[in-house]
C-alpha cells in the first residue's frame, strides 16, 4: 500500500448541484486527442464518489485509486 499527500483542486458547481453525479478524473500527459481515445475505452469505474471516500480502479493497469476524506472503509473487489 502507498499512503501519500495529494493535491486540492475543485469546482464550483453552484448552490444545487444535481445530486452529486458528476466525476473527474486526472490524466497527466494527454492531449486532447488522447482524451478522446480515452473516453472510447474507459478503463475506470467509480467504486465511491461521496464526501468521505472516492475510490475508482483501473483495470488496464491494475491500479486502485482511493482517497479518504474521512476514516473509512471501501470495498474495490479481488486483489489486482
Amino acid at each position: 500500500m502507498v499512503s501519500k499527500e495529494v493535491f486540492s483542486i475543485w469546482f464550483d458547481h453552484g448552490e444545487s448541484p444535481l445530486a452529486g453525479t458528476d466525476h473527474y478524473i486526472v490524466v497527466p500527459g494527454i492531449d486532447a486527442s488522447g482524451v478522446e481515445k480515452l473516453t472510447e475505452n474507459m478503463s475506470v469505474k467509480i467504486l465511491s464518489n461521496s464526501g468521505r471516500v472516492q475510490a475508482a480502479p483501473h483495470e488496464q493497469l491494475q491500479l486502485k485509486g482511493i482517497v479518504f476524506h474521512h476514516p473509512g472503509s471501501v470495498e474495490t473487489g479481488p486483489t489486482v
